[in-house]
């Protein structure tokens, strides 16, 4: 059996002075208690990954039949990049969108900001090191992309929802 610890339970005030009342805890309820606590906030705490933002590699498409829309798929390296564009995958074997007629290139990648101009909607898909992002320039089309990575997705994989991203070709 465990030894009892005073827990506060409430306060109160009497004549001037703050007086506390204790209750009889078990010391085991408290030590359970606090191990599930550490464990919610473990995980409220934990993050779902975000769009790396900054210099990155990636290429832009617009499909022949909708030439409006453009798709985007972009990570933080050349080698990368190449790699997704070519074989419809991340190292990580997460799927993500292909063109082999769109070339790698440079791009300047910022947080979204109200009025920007080039705001594409992307998810990112982790797998081990992979940091890939894809979307395009209507949310809709990101939530479809997202939802055909989901079908396929590695064990230990994960993906974001769609967010919006400001991208800028690096001339």
């Amino acid at each position: 059996m465990t030894d009892p610890v005073p827990e506060p339970s409430s306060f109160a005030c009497g004549r001037g002075r703050a007086a506390r009342r204790f209750q009889t805890i078990p010391l085991s309820t408290t030590r359970a208690a606090t191990v599930v606590l550490a464990t919610l906030l473990t995980v409220a705490c934990a993050t779902p990954p975000h769009p790396p933002t900054g210099a990155m590699w990636g290429y832009l498409w617009t499909p022949g039949a909708v030439p409006t829309l453009e798709i985007i798929g972009y990570t933080a390296d050349r080698p990368s990049c190449e790699y997704s564009r070519v074989r419809s995958e991340t190292r990580g074997g997460v799927p993500v969108p292909s063109q082999l007629s769109a070339r790698c290139q440079q791009l300047d990648v910022l947080p979204h900001r109200e009025g920007a101009a080039s705001v594409y909607w992307v998810f990112v898909a982790e797998a081990g090191t992979d940091h890939f992002a894809a979307g395009g320039n209507d949310p809709g089309v990101c939530a479809n992309l997202r939802r055909e990575a989901l079908k396929a997705l590695p064990p230990g994989s994960t993906l974001s929802e769609c967010e919006p991203v400001v991208v800028k070709r690096v001339m």
